[in-house]
C-alpha cells in the first residue's frame, strides 16, 4: 500500500511538471558539460601499463573529438541564446 502511495505521488508530480510546460531535463546544458568532462578523463588516462595503455591512442582520439564537439555545441548555444529575439 505505502508503494502505491509513492507511486501516486510520483504520477502528480509529474503531472504538475508537464502543466508548467515540461519536465526537468528540458535544458541539458549540464549534459553537455558532463560529456565535455568525459572527453576529458579519456584524454586524460594513463598510457603507462595497465588495462587501457593498448588503447591509450584510440581513447585520446576518441576524448578530443568528443571535447571539441561538446565544447562547439556549448559555445553554439551560448551564442545562440545570447543573440535570440
Amino acid at each position: 500500500m505505502k508503494k502505491l502511495k509513492k507511486f501516486q505521488i510520483f504520477l502528480s508530480y509529474e503531472h504538475i511538471l508537464l502543466e508548467k510546460g515540461g519536465n526537468d531535463m528540458q535544458n541539458p546544458y549540464w549534459l553537455y558539460f558532463v560529456a565535455l568532462l568525459a572527453g576529458f578523463a579519456l584524454i586524460l588516462l594513463p598510457s603507462n601499463g595497465g588495462a587501457f595503455s593498448e588503447l591509450y591512442t584510440t581513447y585520446s582520439v576518441v576524448g578530443t573529438v568528443i571535447v571539441l564537439l561538446f565544447a562547439l555545441v556549448l559555445l553554439w548555444k551560448a551564442l545562440h541564446s545570447l543573440f535570440k529575439g
